[in-house]
Parts: structure tokens; sequence; C-alpha cells
């Protein structure tokens, strides 16, 4: 199976918008993703008990993977990974976060699906655990500011959660909140 482009979008510019409300709108940040949390999780109770009853259901279908058709999405747990991170750090801390969550994670995939040769764990490739290391270096260290060595350090730990956690939207948010709050 390939990339799913319209789910990957959507992560994207949840990232970007996230982003952006936590850098320029910080006020109302918790506010938007508890609003965006209880939509979703609304939206997933109705998708698991009612389906029948929600419209659009061939293109939401289309956006799930096998596995969370009878379980939560990988969306509820990136607005769950956020929550959880807003409460550890605020403004731009949070917002590189949130787009190491979005940018990194496809980055990781495009590069692990397209030149993934060394397979590691759940599938993720060497090189796809690279180029997530790299984005979150370059994010942390160019919009964080933060001193190299730093860098590094929190870039290790946010790549050894993606590659070592099932649930990655919901841990490289919280992991890496704390990974910022302990090296800051």
């Amino acid at each position: 199976m390939g990339i799913n482009w319209k789910r990957k979008a959507i992560h994207v510019l949840s990232s970007l918008v996230f982003y952006w409300m936590c850098v320029y709108w910080s006020p109302f940040v918790g506010t938007a993703i508890i609003i965006a949390l209880f939509i979703v999780l609304l939206w997933e109770a109705l998708r698991l008990k009612l389906p029948q009853h929600l419209p659009f259901r061939t293109f939401w279908n289309s956006l799930l993977k096998k596995e969370e058709e009878r379980n939560l999405s990988d969306g509820t747990f990136f607005l769950l990974g956020i929550f959880g991170a807003s409460f550890i750090v605020k403004g731009k801390e949070l917002g590189v976060l949130i787009l190491i969550l979005g940018l990194a994670d496809l980055i990781a995939e495009m590069v692990g699906r397209t030149h993934g040769r060394v397979r590691l764990l759940n599938g993720k490739s060497l090189e796809g655990a690279l180029a997530f290391f790299i984005t979150s270096l370059a994010l942390l260290w160019v919009m964080l500011t933060l001193d190299i060595s730093k860098s590094i350090v929190v870039s290790v730990i946010i790549t050894l959660t993606e590659l070592f956690t099932k649930r990655d939207n919901l841990w490289i948010p919280l992991v890496g909140a704390v990974a910022l709050v302990i090296v800051i």
C-alpha cells in the first residue's frame, strides 16, 4: 500500500494550522485543541458505533488505515498528543513539536517508502528514521534557535520515540515536550 496522500495532506495542514495558532494566536490554542478534540472524539464515537448514519462515509473510510476501522484513528491520537504536550510546553515550542509531528513524519514516510532498504521496527526503515531525525533537527535548530547539541539530543529522543512506539502521533509531542523542558 502506498502513501495515502489525502490523509497526509490533512495531517500536514492540521500541523501548519496548529503551528500558526501556537505562534500567532497562542492565548486561544488550548481552546482550539479542546474544541477539535471534542469534535474528533464525537466523530470517532459515531464512526465506531453508528457508521451508517454519518455523511460522506466513502470519503472518510478511504482515509482510514486497516487497523483504524474498528479503533480510534491516528488523527485522534494526534490531537491527544498535542493536547497533553500543551500542558508541558507553550507557544513556539509546542508549535515546533506539532510541525515535527506533521512534516518529519511525512518526509520519513516518503523517504522510507522510496529509498528504504534497511528495515527496522514496525516496518520502518533506517533511511526513513534518518530523514525524520534530520527534519526534526532542522526544525528545532532553526525555528527554536536551540544550541546544536541540544537540538541533536531532542531530535534523537523524538526519533527513537517515533521508531519504538506504535502510536507515534500520541507520543512524539508528549516525549518531545518533556525532552524540551529537560534540555532547555
